[in-house]
């Protein structure tokens, strides 16, 4: 187990172990402080019962290291850059809190593939329920919990039965108003979220020459706060009376990215001044609707996350 597990504290992986394997929907929480009184009820007395759960946590160790390592996965088309691109997601997200119902996807479902989208459908249920939809850890440790054990009933199955179960707690209309209203300061977070949905339109895009963004924390790929968090008074009169700026600057709409030279140069400038150096020159998918925009304010941003939202529909569907 510390082998397979490497940096991976045992305790962690014994819970979620004990969470995919032993643990009914109606049983309270499983904390950490209680596993070696849970461990010890179940094996005191039982010789096999203790080997047996011996040789499992050994075989499930790897498993589970595998949630988090790309390398560590077999030599197959199915798990390839798709799956690495799902397991990279939720490192970002740190949603080990559907661990559980990971484990348990990869040991009873039957196919290579089946797997690998089942990781999917997990990332993009982590992306619209913890990081759009801001529910707590708990929320998601209980939804990972419901699903482990049906999946463990062989009531869950295959990667469909995963996604609608998860589209039920996260349905598209909640999702999209989730989205419409969001703010996101986490650059890291931004930055993935903005590169998703630009490359996603410049896959469906007729047009030539729509660049794809290959990695978003690239340094030569800045975000960019269309109005600036420095917020300059010189952007006030653009806004309505009695709204402040402030209250927009991390709304999603304001948001794009840039090449990292461009943004130094359009720093906190007017927006006409950032259309003219950066945003009506960028080659950008996401940053096309800036050329037909004379002026930046509440109702440009609200308008503009909303077109947005319905985007993350097709990128983060389930």
């Amino acid at each position: 187990m510390e082998k397979d597990l490497s940096r991976i504290p045992i305790p962690e992986f014994i819970r979620h172990y004990w969470i995919a394997k032993k643990t009914q929907k109606d049983s309270p929480n499983v904390r950490e402080k209680h596993l070696y009184r849970m461990v010890a009820n179940t094996v005191k007395d039982k010789q096999s019962e203790a080997i047996s759960l011996a040789q499992d946590f050994g075989k499930s160790a790897l498993d589970y290291a595998r949630i988090s390592d790309h390398s560590l996965w077999p030599d197959d088309p199915a798990f390839g850059d798709s799956l690495g691109d799902s397991l990279a997601d939720l490192r970002l997200f740190r949603v080990t809190q559907m661990n559980p119902l990971l484990l348990n996807a990869m040991q009873e479902f039957s196919s290579s593939a089946d797997i690998a989208k089942t990781f999917r459908v997990v990332a993009n249920f982590a992306f619209r329920y913890f990081i759009i939809g801001n529910q707590s850890p708990g929320n998601i440790e209980r939804v990972s919990t419901a699903l482990a054990c049906d999946i463990r009933a062989k009531t869950y199955t295959s990667p469909r039965h995963i996604a609608d179960a998860l589209r039920a707690v996260s349905p598209d209309p909640a999702f999209r108003s989730d989205f419409s209203l969001a703010s996101v300061e986490g650059r890291r977070i931004a930055r993935y979220m903005l590169a998703k949905i630009n490359n996603h339109l410049a896959r469906q895009s007729s047009r030539t020459g729509s660049e794809h963004i290959s990695n978003p924390d690239a340094k030569q790929v800045n975000l960019e706060h269309v109005l600036p968090e420095s917020n300059p008074a010189t952007w006030r009169p653009a806004f309505a009376s009695g709204v402040n700026p402030k209250d927009y600057v991390y709304r999603i709409g304001n948001l794009t990215l840039l090449g990292a030279k461009i943004n130094r140069d359009a720093a906190d400038k007017s927006f006409a001044d950032k259309k003219t150096i950066a945003l009506d020159n960028s080659s950008l998918k996401i940053n096309e609707i800036f050329r037909t925009i004379p002026k930046w304010d509440e109702r440009q941003i609200e308008q503009r996350q909303d077109g947005m939202a319905k985007v993350a529909l097709e990128v983060w569907k389930l």
